[in-house]
């Protein structure tokens, strides 16, 4: 198992330092906006993904502000991740999710319809719960994922998730559909405008006494 994990992260680091490097030659060579992530080979993709089944994720999509496909973003700016999914069988008690990971492997993120649940119904939230909605076989679902983007530099992978959870705290889960490398995006950083380092934005402010 061990050499296992250890050949499939040199292979993903491989992967991304060629997405790197080819979006940063594009970058380099464009006057304007930095060019457009390519997309993932069709086998490549099928390596990747797993689940029982019973659902799908069928679509995966990065979008800016303006719900424009966008590969390229700066802090501060909407980034929004929309996953669209079809149930195959009458289905209840589903969680769709997303992960994010860096260049380096290093899960940077992680939330799903279930997140937002739990928290719904630790404040008495009035809000839809997800997880309590019922599917019919063959109904499409679409859910949006936005912020305003925190991350630092660096080139990130989208993995999706489509799970049944038995009970609303991921204790018992299920998982039905799984897409790595569904998606990536670009963070670049307007270094004469606003700067900082590392994984995230804190926003810290500094006070002098």
């Amino acid at each position: 198992m061990w050499e296992y994990r250890k050949l499939l992260h040199d292979e993903e680091s491989a992967h991304f330092a060629a997405l790197l490097e080819k979006t940063s030659t594009d970058n380099r060579n464009t006057a304007t906006e930095p060019a457009v992530v390519p997309r993932k080979t069709k086998n490549r993709s099928e390596m990747m993904e797993f689940g029982d089944g019973h659902a799908r994720i069928i679509g995966v999509h990065v979008l800016n502000s303006k719900g424009d496909e966008c590969s390229n973003f700066y802090p501060g700016e909407q980034l929004r991740i929309k996953v669209r999914c079809q149930v195959l069988s009458n289905a209840r008690n589903l969680n769709v999710a997303i992960r994010l990971r860096n260049k380096e492997g290093i899960k940077v993120y992680s939330w799903g319809t279930l997140n937002q649940d739990i928290s719904s119904y630790f404040s008495g939230s009035a809000r839809e719960i997800f997880w309590e909605r019922d599917f019919r076989s063959g109904e499409e679902v679409s859910v949006d994922f936005t912020c305003d983007c925190p991350l630092g530099m660096n080139l990130y992978e989208v993995q999706a998730c489509l799970s049944f959870e038995a009970t609303p705290d991921y204790l018992q889960q299920r998982i039905l559909h799984w897409i790595d490398e569904a998606a990536f995006f670009n963070v670049f950083m307007r270094k004469e405008s606003y700067f900082f380092g590392g994984i995230c934005d804190l926003r810290m402010s500094a006070s002098v006494s």
